[in-house]
């Protein structure tokens, strides 16, 4: 249910910011590291909000891909 649990995802030069649901940013970061992708290289989660660090600056637009195709097919999977 990842894609129900996301409210945003923004990025800057060197980060990437996720918005959820309250109390849920420790799954969907668990959710993300478990993924093992390699342009992932950790993440922070809090109650509410998840900083992904890419493995590269060049790497941001890939793993927001990657989490948006994350989102998507979760939510197929629930249809």
């Amino acid at each position: 249910m990842i894609g129900y649990e996301i409210e945003s995802i923004d990025a800057n030069e060197s980060m990437i910011v996720i918005k959820t649901l309250p109390g849920r940013a420790q799954g969907v970061a668990e959710i993300i590291d478990s993924a093992h992708h390699p342009a992932v290289l950790g993440t922070l989660a809090g109650d509410n909000t998840i900083f992904v660090t890419p493995s590269s600056v060049a790497m941001i637009p890939e793993i927001q891909k990657l989490l948006k195709d994350l989102m998507t097919q979760k939510k197929r999977e629930v249809a």
